[in-house]
Order: structure tokens, then sequence, then C-alpha cells
């Protein structure tokens, strides 16, 4: 960084010794050019206040000056170093020097570190600040300055007891920041204020925040927030740190990823609380009145939430950019949404309360759907507001002048049923561009209907239509200048009321001022009188046409005399309403017209789908209708009698919907006019055929089983619902590797493992067609059986007979298990299944493994147990494999305090001669030295913790130990009885008995094959981190309690069995959950780690700390205590 200053210094210079000096001289005499003597050559040290600051090796320290500045106390800093800023013409050098080292300028003329987003404090060390990793303040320093180390390369801080107050941003943007060290005694310490950590995003992991921080921190609303950090939160505690009478500070817990719930209460609910964090779940206390700015804005893992009835605010993007996809309002009035309260969440459901009313439903769905949250896939419940959307609104019209532009913003089409008495203004004078309203569907026929004053004025209205007993207008202008209405159908209407200044119902003309063309308008009455009632209030309606029905009924998707039909009926219009002029073929506008009927030969039946020329339609079924028979333009009063195939059949609705096979046939009805003997209509012939449909069955490929349980074949295939009875096969499978089986229904009886073939057929119902075979495929896996082979002494001294135990454990009856010795001792096999051997008298290890070669339907198993043979007797014992006459006698001198055991007694020229030294406990072996027959030193090798080799040379040869005292230190426990030096765990139980960390069974005993407990494993791990485990009510309640605090593990059943994958589990999170890159597919039993424990089993493998058994991890076995060592073993040494 130093160079990268100098260079930019250097160019500056460079660039202004280049500038004419005339020019120069007047700018640095204008504004004083500045100078940048701290860039160039920053001090290392110096005073600041009432402390003395030091730079040395990448340590920034901060100590009491004895020589503090005026004002200042020894230990006093000064209140708060501030952010530098650099705005002012005269900084114009020091600006240009800033920027080209690399500082990036930020808004108000801040700077940031270059390549970080850590803004530069205006501290005596800033300069110094990418060289500092480490911050030590010592004791006596008195406070801590606001924004004093803001160091991008910092990592770990040291404050001492000492310190009274910490300022605001302390540590802002510390995004290396991960050790906090809280020096001195913080135990009495009077109560402070927390602050100094926000965006210190290393900070925190594996920490709840009140267990890291002193007991002596408060937090108010002036506190920092701790934004970005890894910290979890525990509210419980924290709330109690929390001063009374004050919240939290807004943003509190921004960007905190381990926060994942909270219950949203008035101490919590502040702007930007939660915003971007960790947040899954939150419940909003009851008496919350409103959800604040931002409080969930970017929580991707909140996906439900419910809104209590106390809520009638939701602020500005207090949802938005969630990952919210189900909500619930339990109010029965809706809250009021602010601005993008839901911007970019798209929402799976939406749940209302029972009791709301329609109105209310549809603010809080128009409100939603207006943000883009409520999607043609989102479900509303209850039922009753399942079909409601803010575009399509059906509404009772009892809800009056509830019915506005305010309840219903962005309503397109709008049904209003029964009564109704709209507003002065429900929707008139709208503001063209800004207003939704398309049609209007007013449906009371028996009730009066009331529009008050200007209520659709203006509107964007295409098409209204009103059916009344009554329908009085009160104003003159209730649809002026609505400039698109082209459709209005009055033909439902018995009455029509005009009020006293009735005269622009539906005009144009004033207020529009031309600005928009007058539209083609179609206008539909019952009969004449209805058309005189109405005919004043289209003024300046220039292109629309008048259509009298009389009797006929409107089509909505025609225009004129097409629009207008009667069933059974042909209309002739005329101009004159008594039919004494020439029928007109094509209206004009500006005119009326009048509609008379004629009685059809026939009515027509017409099919959906589409009947072809010959009045043939086919469908396959549907269980909702695939076929639709409808007779065209029904009579109000009209009787219908279906025919199908010449057959009466009971249906006497206008329409006919045909579902299944069996309803194929030839349809036709006949009409006849209510209380009439001669308005009796024929309809045409529909020949209507629906086939059955196609059942789509699904077969799954490699699914595995194991040999040895039947397998319910049922399971191998997704069967369509409608399917009809399910048939299962066998299929012959040619491959090498095919198993063999029997089928009986949807049970396979599996007889050799290997790749069976099943297939599917089902049967044709009434509705749908036989499935189609589909085959799937089972890899029935060999069985893993088990092997554990045990010997009732695992060492001898002397010769003797071991017996040997085996236990197998999912080994086939007949299944053959030998037991063979790796140094050509003879085992032979008892009466009672157990095995004898005997050894003779000669010191060795023996390997005595036990194996099950397998079968078709097996894998193979072995096991392996070991025991050792220590020579008794005369120094001139020959080992078996010395067996020369030119061999030479081995000796051991006898020593004090220790053991040693030869291999051989005698060895030949250039044999391997090992020697196994065994000191005493508290002992150690401080020499070990070969001599032969002349005196002469043989070199020695160690090969291992105990374990020693040499050549023999060509003469006898003495072997002379010594061994001494262990001084000062704790003696270790791994003289166990029951552990040799030739255990594959021996250096393991010695590493952790000399650690403290496991002790004996027994003064004497370590129980290597015993099984380990949870509560011994944390009281273990305890141990390791430096915790004092003595004391409490039981051995590991100490343990337990540090394990629980920590995270290691939830603390229950401490008295049961650990299992390998609990083991690892705990030590991975002790280890603080790093990531986790290792493989497990190398694994046989990869698939039988449980998901908890499966990124510990990969971070174990990773690091060698398990290494695995004949290629398996053995994740669901109890560990024993030599497994335990063996791993913490590894552990310790990895954690190094």
């Amino acid at each position: 960084m130093k160079k990268r200053l100098l260079s930019a210094i250097l160019s500056l210079c460079m660039l202004l010794t280049m500038a004419p000096t005339v020019a120069f001289a007047a700018e640095d005499a204008e504004a004083g050019t500045a100078s940048v003597p701290e860039l160039e050559n920053p001090a290392t040290e110096g005073t600041s206040g009432g402390i003395d600051w030091k730079v040395e090796g990448g340590t920034l320290t901060i100590t009491p000056s004895n020589s503090p500045e005026n004002g200042y106390t020894s230990g006093q800093m000064v209140e708060n170093y501030g952010t530098l800023t650099k705005n002012a013409s005269e900084d114009a050098a020091y600006i240009a020097a800033l920027t080209a080292a690399g500082y990036t300028p930020g808004s108000n003329g801040h700077f940031y570190y270059p390549n970080t987003e850590t803004w530069v404090s205006d501290s005596p060390w800033k300069f110094l600040s990418e060289q500092i990793t480490k911050v030590v303040v010592m004791d006596g320093v008195t406070n801590i300055a606001a924004r004093a180390f803001r160091l991008p390369n910092v990592t770990e801080v040291s404050i001492p007891a000492s310190v009274a107050s910490i300022g605001n941003l302390v540590f802002e943007s510390c995004v290396k920041l991960m050790t906090v060290n809280w020096t001195g005694d913080w135990s009495s310490h009077a109560p402070m204020a927390f602050n100094g950590f926000s965006r210190c995003s290393s900070l925190g992991n594996g920490y709840e925040l009140t267990d890291w921080m002193p007991a002596c921190f408060y937090v108010n609303a002036d506190s920092d927030s701790i934004e970005g950090t890894q910290f979890t939160v525990d509210f419980d505690k924290l709330n109690g740190r929390l001063q009374d009478g004050t919240t939290y500070p807004r943003a509190m817990f921004r960007s905190v990823p381990k926060i994942t719930s909270a219950t949203l209460t008035s101490q919590l609910n502040v702007d930007y609380i939660f915003e971007y964090s960790g947040i899954q779940s939150v419940t909003i206390a009851d008496d919350q009145t409103s959800i604040a700015i931002a409080a969930f804005r970017g929580c991707k893992g909140l996906t439900s939430v419910t809104i209590p009835a106390s809520v009638n605010t939701i602020h500005m993007r207090a949802f938005a950019d969630s990952g919210l996809k189900n909500i619930t309002f339990s109010g029965s009035t809706s809250p009021t949404f602010d601005l993008v309260a839901f911007e970019n969440v798209k929402l799976d459901s939406v749940t209302l309360n029972e009791n709301m009313s329609v109105t209310e439903a549809v603010k809080i769905i128009g409100e939603l759907a207006r943000e883009g949250a409520i999607t043609d896939s989102t479900t509303i419940t209850p039922a009753k507001f399942a079909n409601f959307n803010a575009e399509n609104v059906v509404v009772d019209g009892a809800e009056g002048e509830a019915i506005n532009r305010q309840d219903y913003p962005l309503v397109k089409n709008l049904t209003i049923n029964g009564a109704y008495t709209s507003a002065v203004m429900a929707f008139g004078n709208s503001v063209w561009g800004k207003e939704t309203l398309k049609t209007l569907t007013i449906h009371a026929p028996g009730e009066d209907v009331t529009i008050n004053g200007k209520a659709f004025m203006r509107t964007p209205l295409k098409s209204v239509k009103i059916e009344a007993k009554k329908l009085t207008f009160t104003d003159d202008a209730a649809f002026l200048n609505t400039m698109k209405l082209s459709h209005i159908d009055l033909t439902g209407v018995d009455e029509i009321v005009l009020g006293a200044k009735g005269t622009r119902t539906f005009a144009i003309g004033e207020y529009n001022n031309g600005s928009l063309p007058a539209p083609t308008r179609y206008v539909y009455f019952k009969d004449a009188d209805a058309y005189t009632a109405m005919n004043s209030q289209f003024g300046g309606n220039t292109g629309t046409y008048y259509l009298v029905t009389n009797g006929g009924t409107v089509v909505e998707e025609q225009d004129g005399f097409n629009a207008v039909v009667k069933g059974g009926y042909t209309a002739e219009w005329h101009k004159k309403a008594d039919f004494s002029d020439t029928a007109v073929e094509t209206p004009e506008a500006g005119k009326v017209y009048y509609a008379k009927w004629t009685k059809s030969a026939s009515v027509a039946l017409t099919s959906n789908p589409a009947a072809d020329a010959d009045g043939k339609v086919s469908a396959t079924y549907t269980p909702s209708g695939a076929v639709t028979l409808s007779v065209q333009d029904p009579g109000a009063d009209w009787l219908y009698v279906w025919m199908k195939d010449g057959k009466r059949i009971t249906e006497t609705e206008s329409s006919l919907t045909l579902c299944a096979p069996s309803d194929s046939g030839n349809y036709s009805v006949k009409v006849v006019a209510g209380g009439s003997s001669t308005d009796v209509w024929m309809s045409n012939a529909v020949n209507v055929t629906i086939t059955k449909a196609d059942v789509t069955n699904t077969a799954k490929e490699n699914v595995h089983h194991t040999f040895g349980t039947t397998y319910d074949v049922s399971n191998l295939f997704g069967i369509d619902p409608n399917a009809g009875e399910a048939t299962y096969a066998l299929v012959e499978n040619p491959d090498e590797n095919a198993g063999a089986a029997t089928l009986e229904g949807n049970i396979l009886t599996i007889t050799k493992a290997g790749t069976i073939k099943v297939s599917l057929t089902t049967a044709e119902t009434d509705n749908y067609n036989a499935g189609s075979a589909v085959t799937a495929t089972l890899i029935v896996d060999k069985a893993a059986p088990t092997i554990d082979i045990t010997a009732d002494q695992t060492s001898l001294t002397g010769s003797g007979t071991v017996k040997l135990t085996v236990t197998p454990n999912g080994v086939p009856t007949e299944g053959k298990i030998e037991v063979t010795c790796d140094n050509g001792i003879t085992v032979t096999k008892n009466t009672d299944g157990t095995f004898s051997a005997a050894l003779p008298n000669e010191t060795k290890t023996y390997t005595f493994t036990a194996s099950y070669d397998g079968d078709a339907n097996h894998e193979k198993a072995s096991d392996t147990c070991v025991v050792s043979v220590t020579y008794k007797g005369s120094s001139h014992h020959s080992s078996s494999s010395s067996s020369s006459s030119a061999s030479n006698t081995v000796s051991a001198s006898t020593a004090s305090n220790g053991k040693v055991a030869l291999d051989k007694s005698t060895a030949k020229k250039g044999d391997t001669v090992t020697v196994t030294v065994t000191p005493d406990v508290g002992y150690q072996l401080d020499k070990l030295t070969v001599t032969d027959v002349k005196g002469k030193t043989v070199d020695v090798t160690k090969k291992s913790d105990g374990k020693y080799t040499f050549t023999m040379p060509d003469s006898k040869v003495t072997i002379t130990p010594t061994f001494s005292k262990i001084e000062d230190t704790k003696p270790s426990k791994n003289g166990f009885d029951d552990v040799t030096s030739s255990d594959w765990f021996a250096d393991a139980v010695k590493y952790v008995a000399d650690k403290g960390l496991m002790n004996g069974t027994d003064d004497n005993q370590f129980s290597p094959n015993a099984s380990t407990t949870r509560g011994m494993l944390m009281t273990v791990l305890a141990r390791y981190a430096g915790e004092d485990t003595t004391g409490g009510a039981t051995w590991y309640e100490k343990g337990m309690d540090w394990a629980k605090a920590k995270g290691v593990s939830d603390g229950t059943n401490p008295n049961a069995d650990i299992t390998r994958e609990q083991l690892v589990t705990m030590m991975y999170r002790y280890a603080g959950s790093p990531k986790a890159d290792g493989k497990l597919d190398s694994f046989s039993d990869a698939a039988s780690v449980s998901t908890y424990a499966a990124d510990a089993m990969q971070w174990a493998v990773a690091n060698g700390i398990v290494n695995g058994s004949n290629g398996k991890l053995n994740p669901q076995n109890n560990a024993t205590r030599a497994e335990v060592a063996a791993i913490l073993m590894r552990f310790c040494e990895m954690s190094k």
C-alpha cells in the first residue's frame, strides 16, 4: 500500500511540474494547494487525546499517555474520529492523491479503502490501516472513540475492562474481524451501551450474542446494530439487556443470517429490523398495530406469515423481496397498505377471515394484486372469496355506497346483485388513464335500483346491463361523457324514472370539449314505453342506434339487429312501433327500431364441441363433461323434452351435459312454450360418440432393495388413479447379473440377488381403456452380514490355549465360517461352535481372522482379533523363525522401573530383532543400549513409541534399558493392563490419557471395546476446550452444560451409547461446522448416514478423522472407547 501511495504522489507531482509556472503560482496563491505528507510517509506512532498509539508488526497498540494533550486525561480517547471527508476546493491535491492511490470517493466526499466497503475514518493511523491486522487496547484506556478502528484487514481485537464506553461504529465494516478478547475483570463492570460491531461479517460464528458480550452491556435505540454479523440471538436473553422503555435500534439485525425466528414485539417493531436476515418464521404479537418499514424485506427464508387483527398498517416494503408464499389475515377488516409493501412477492395462497365482508376482502385482494403478489395461480380461501380478484368483482347491492373507486381501485368487471342505491360519486368523474372499470352489470329483477348523482360519469365503461323492477336516476349525469360506452342493455328494466334535472344521463358533449370522439353505441330497450322514458337522455349521441326488443333478449357478443334473439322466432325490424312500414335490413345511426317476431319452424340444437356437417360430434370421456348439447336462444318459460335414440329421457333443462361412453347416442329435443299448445318446436338431431379415455401408468428404474425380505412390487409403479385392476408379471431378464424371484399378486419373494424386471398392466373400466404394459427394474443388492470374533484372553505369558468365539449376524445358516491365524497356528473348531488354538512359548503377536466368503445373495464378511504372547522361561529358547545352528543368543538385562520384551531369543546374522520397551507408570525410557560379545554398540532404530529394532551381528547381544522418572507431569493412564503396545489403538489411548481427555474405567483397565456414552463425549470435548468438568450433580453435568451452551449437543440422553455419526457430528460442531468437502461414495454404506450427520461425516473423511473399516463407515454402530480415542487423537492433531 505504501508503495502504491508513493507512486500516486510521484505521478501527481509530475503532472504539477508540467503545468505553466504562472498558473500554478496563481492557483497556489488563491486556494493553497494541500500538502500530502501523511500519505507519503504516515507516522507509525503518536499521541491522540489521552492515549499513545503505535503500529508495529501489523499490531496497533493503544496505551494511556503519560503526556496527554490539553483537555484530556491519561487513557481518554477523543470522542469521535469521524469519517474522512474531502470536498473543499483547497483539498483538490489531497483528493487527487487519495484517488490515485486507489481510495474510492463516495457520497458526501467520504472515502473507502481500496477494494473494500470500509470507510476511512479520520484517525491518526488511517493511512496505516491496511497494515493493521490486530488491535490491542491496553489496561487504563477509559473509552474508545467512535469510528476509531475502521480497519479492512483487522482480524483480532483486545479490549480491557478499564474501558467505560465504546463509541458508535468503532469497528464498522471490519469484514475480517473474527476475535474480540475481553481482557481483565469485566464481571463487576458498570453498565455501558453496546456499540461498535456493525457489518463485521466474519464476527460471531458459533456464538450467541449475549454469551459473547460481557454482562455489563445493554442495548437501546441509540446502539449500533449487529448488521451482517454471524451471531445467533436468544431474544429472551437479549430482551433482558434492553433498557426499560426503549426499542432496539433501526436495522439492528439486518443481514444477520443465523437469526431464523422471532416474535415481533413493540421493542422489535422498528424500521429495517430484520431486513435481508435469515428469518424463516415470525410471530407478530397481538398488540402490534403496524409492521415497520422494510422489517422483513429480502428475508428469502420467510415463506408464511399471519397478520393479526390488531395490525392496521403495513408500511412500505415491509415484506418486499421476501420469500413469502402464504399469508393469513386474522382480522375482519383490511389493514392499510403503504406503497410496495409486498413488492416482488408471488403468493401461493391468501387466507382471509371467514367473517370478513366482501368489501374488506376485496381491499386486501386488490392491494395484493396491484403489487403483483396475487397471480392467476394464487389460492384464496375461504371458498366464498375463492373467485374474487381485483379485476372481476361480484358484490351484493346491499353494500350500497361502499361500492366505490376507493374500495375497488382495480375493478374492471363489476357485477352488483340485488337492490342497489349508489353513492353520488361511486366511480364518477374519473381521471382518464387511471380508472379501470370496463363493464357494469346490475342484476336486480323485481327490485329497485337507484343511481345517484354522477355515479359513473366519465368512466371508461364499455358495457352496461341493468335488470330492475324500477330504475331511478336522481341527477342528470349518471353516465355523462362515458366516451367508450358502446353497449347499453336496459331490456331487463320494467320502469324508468328520471330525476327533476334529468336530461344528460347518457349524454356526450359538455366537459368533453371534443377531446374524444362520440362512440358508436347500441342501446336496447324492453318496449316502446322504456324508450320514450329515456330518449331525451342521449344528447350528443351522434353515432347511437336505439333498438326496442319487444320481448327479445340481447347477446352481448353481438351488435345491432344480430344481437337481439328470441328462441323459436325470427325478427323483422321496423321504424314504426305499429310495424305499418316496410321492414328494415340495416339500421341507421340516430334512429329507433322496433322488433316484430314471427314463429320459426324449429329450434336449433347446438353442441360443444361443435358437430360436423352431418350432425355428428365425437369426444373422449371427461368426468366434468365431454359434450354439452344446448337449445339455442331458449325462452324464459319453455319446457324441454329430450330424446335419445328415439326414447324420452328424464332431463328437462335447456342444456344437457354428457360425460361417459354410455351416453353415446342420437339426441334431439322437443320444445313447448309454457301454457301453449301451439308454440311447439322440434330441434335438429345430433349424433354423439364418446370414447373411453386413456390412462397413464409409469414405471421406476433401478430401485434398490436388499436381499432377505419380500417386496411389494406396487412400489415400483405410478398407477393412474383411474386405471382398472392391476396385474403384475415377471419379465425375462437375459442379463448375466439377473436375479430370481417368484411373484404372487403384488408380493415378490426373492430367491437370488440381482436385477429383476416386473411389468404392470391395468384392466379397462367402463370409462377408461386398459393400460399398456410398463416395465420396472428392481436391483436386489446382496445382504451385508457381519461377523464378530473375540478371544477369551488377549495376552498370554508363556504358552497356552485361547478360546475364540465367533458371533455371526446375517450369515445364512448354510454359510461356512472359517477361522485362521496369520503365523501358521492351527485353529480347531470345537463341538460347541467355538474355536481353539494352542500358542507356543515365544514372544509374538497372533492375528485371528474369522471369515465368511459370501454367496450369490450375501457379501463377504470378516473380523479379526489379536492375541499377544510374551516368552516365559529359559533364555535358550528359540523362536520358530530361528532354526539355524549359527544362531546367537539375544538377551535383555534386568532393569528397574520398566520391562523389555523381545520378538526372538536367538537370531542369525542379518536378522531384524524387535524390542518392545514398556516403562512403569511415572517412568520413561532414558536410554536403550545393544552391545555385542565384544562390548561394541549396535545401532538401534526407533519405530514407534515403545518399539525399537536392530540388525543382529554375528555374535550374541545384550540389551540394556535405562528408565528415568517423569518429573512434574501428571502420570498418564496409558499403562493399562488391557492395552498392549501392539494394539492398533495403543498410541491413541496413550495420547488421550496423557492429555487428560479420557481416563481408565479403573486404575488398570481402559476397556477399549466398551461403548462410550453421549455424556462421556460431551465431557471429553469440554476438557479439550479447557473447561473444568469437576463437580456437578452428576459426573457429566458440567460437560453437558458446556456442550449445550456451545451448540455442540442438545444435551439429551447423556447416558445413551454414542454412535459413530453422533461422535463425528459433535466434533464437527465443536470445530465450528466448517465447509464439508469430503466424498462418501467410496463407502458401501454411505446411504445409511443420517441427513443431520452428512456434512459432519464428509468433513471427518476429508480430514482423515474417520477412515472406515472394510470399505464401510458403520455410522449407526456404537463407538467403542478405542474408536473414540483414535478419532479424538486425529481430531486434536488436525486442530493444531
